[in-house]
């Protein structure tokens, strides 16, 4: 009797599990057939797909079959991918290769997941949840229906929501309420209707070196504007565009104009426990990823078929890498990637912008600002333009409310200022918002830091002027064949967010999955009067070593015959591509 073993080389491939249900790593499958019996071991690099047409066959050639074989996926689940950051992006990535059945190891640079999610629970603020970082769901669906998928899990999971009305926002000037919607917005809603019909539409032409902030001034001239008009104006593009890009007007191209337009259907959302409850969820359901915190990642080297990844912690190595660093980590140029970055990403790197929007968070002993409203703009007569503030009203009896800042002045203010010098700044424009108001009943407050946040440096992507949307697509194209990019910046419709970030994690997780369905070695075999056909359907390279409990005569690969000398029971033969079917043909 022969029996016959095909086992991986070279011999660093693991062997830590089979690649079918058993628990046994070297779990063998018999066949018998009237001239001889064979049994097959399968090393956990290959994966065993018999499908109704393979029975069939076997059927015909009088193969016996133990039906254990059926259960086994054509997916290798041994290929290991490390994603690189446990923000969304990667979190939602790696539960989608996970449930898939491969290997994912996570490594982040933080001592928690989320990522520029980050929600804060202190005693000083009565423990309830407020967040640091990402604070929307912006929008439940878009205008053909597709749901935002963050909404759509909020509502299948049932988390705990409320809208958040951001209109009608009230406006001060100098403490006193001065307009509403209709009257103070006319002169942005007419601008916003020459953007659409006039400028925005350049772009087709590749006029992206245009900023939004050229735009205010032509139109500021075209329109002849009081100098009160033209001040509104600008706070109110300040509010509504600076803070969703977190840059100023100037740096911001076109094509961040109106960027939000994908799901505008619902209005924004809140989730009351945090959200953090996003990023729990997807580390823990069905079970548990494999997160390495405080994982600071220093080089990656995707040159040879084992990718490494370095960190402050040791070495990782993989089949496939997912980065998921933002933009801000990209450009700091802190990770050293080997090869080199094409050209092509690294000039979109470059192009692209990272914002800023940062908050202060206050808690006062008592609500001094209206009830009606959640969002407030205090109009300026010079830059910055307008102060903002939301209340959390959502946590009851919290009185919270929350300052923003952005851009230039964001920046400025984070390496220039102190925290406590930052909380009396947001003082000083509470007080010139509500000029009645007690700032000393403060109780307690918190200060973000995106900007000079190592593992971020900045809040979110934007298309800074000069840049293309073509810029998005480069940098969450794949370089070589295993390293792969996801994140905000790389969706070229919804930077920005934390539903863009969540898609571009799921769009990579598909790719990786392709390419590891590829990559896995499918085997099938059957008899051919009196060999025994080993067939292969692989589009890489494996080397495999045929070791047989008798000396080995033949053994032919699509009409090649590698002999053996009679002496022998070990041959070795190597499949490469392009050829996507092989057949080894093992005679006694």
């Amino acid at each position: 009797m022969s029996v016959i073993r095909i086992r991986p080389y070279p011999p660093h491939l693991s062997l830590t599990h089979a690649s079918f249900s058993s628990a046994d790593p070297r779990k063998q499958i018999p066949f018998r057939n009237p001239y001889f019996s064979m049994s097959l071991t399968l090393p956990n690099n290959v994966s065993f797909k018999l499908t109704r047409r393979h029975l069939f066959r076997a059927a015909l050639a009088g193969l016996i079959i133990h039906p254990r074989a059926e259960a086994v996926t054509p997916l290798d689940s041994s290929l290991h991918v490390i994603v690189i950051g446990a923000g969304i992006s990667g979190l939602a990535a790696a539960r989608q290769l996970r449930n898939a059945g491969l290997r994912v190891t996570v490594l982040e640079a933080r001592d928690r997941i989320g990522g520029r999610v980050s929600t804060i629970r202190q005693a000083a603020f009565a423990n309830v949840p407020f967040e640091a970082g990402a604070q929307f769901i912006h929008g439940r669906q878009n205008a053909s229906g597709g749901l935002n998928p963050i909404w759509n899990l909020a509502v299948t999971q049932n988390w705990p929501r409320v809208d958040f009305g951001a209109d009608p926002a009230e406006t001060r000037r100098t403490g006193r309420v001065v307009g509403n919607d209709t009257s103070i917005y006319t002169a942005f809603t007419d601008f916003e209707d020459w953007m659409f019909d006039t400028k925005k539409p350049s772009l087709s032409s590749g006029q992206t070196s245009y900023s939004i902030g050229q735009a205010v001034s032509d139109w500021i001239s075209a329109q002849g504007l009081t100098t009160q008009q033209q001040s509104d104006l600008r706070a109110i593009c300040q509010a509504d565009i600076e803070e969703d890009q977190g840059a100023a007007l100037s740096e911001i191209s076109l094509l961040g104009f109106d960027e939000d337009l994908g799901y505008d259907v619902g209005g924004d959302q809140i989730l009351t426990g945090g959200y953090d409850t996003l990023a729990q969820h997807l580390l823990t359901s069905p079970t548990r990823l494999d997160v390495r915190l405080s994982h600071q990642v220093q080089t990656v080297d995707t040159r040879t078929r084992q990718c490494r990844v370095t960190t402050n912690r040791g070495v990782f190595e993989g089949d496939y890498v997912l980065c998921t660093l933002p933009l801000g980590v990209l450009q700091a140029g802190n990770v050293s990637f080997l090869p080199a970055f094409s050209t092509a990403k690294q000039t979109a790197i470059s192009r692209m912008g990272m914002g800023t929007l940062d908050k202060v968070t206050m808690r006062f002993n008592s609500r001094f600002w209206p009830t009606e409203t959640n969002w407030f703009l205090n109009l300026k007569s010079s830059a910055p333009w307008a102060g903002s503030f939301t209340s959390a009203e959502w946590q009851t009896g919290a009185n919270l409310l929350i300052w923003w800042y952005q851009g230039p002045e964001a920046r400025t203010r984070q390496t220039t200022m102190t925290d406590p010098q930052l909380r009396d700044a947001a003082l000083a424009e509470v007080a010139a918002a509500f000029p009645s108001a007690n700032t000393n009943t403060l109780l307690a407050y918190h200060v973000t830091r995106w900007h000079t946040d190592p593992f971020s440096r900045g809040a979110y992507s934007f298309p800074k002027a000069g840049a293309v949307v073509s810029d998005f697509d480069a940098l969450a194209t794949r370089e070589g064949a295993r390293l792969y990019f996801a994140g905000e910046a790389t969706h070229n419709q919804y930077w920005g967010t934390v539903h863009g970030a969540y898609l571009s994690g799921q769009r990579e997780a598909a790719s990786i999955l392709t390419a590891a369905r590829k990559e896995s070695t499918r085997l099938s075999i059957r008899q051919n009067g009196t060999s025994t056909l080993l067939e292969w359907d692989s589009e890489t390279s494996h080397t495999y070593q045929l070791q047989s409990s008798t000396n080995l005569s033949t053994w032919s690969n699509e009409g090649s015959v590698i002999n053996g000398n009679g002496t022998t029971n070990q041959l070795s033969v190597t499949l490469t591509p392009p050829k996507k079917f092989w057949r080894l043909a093992v005679g006694p």
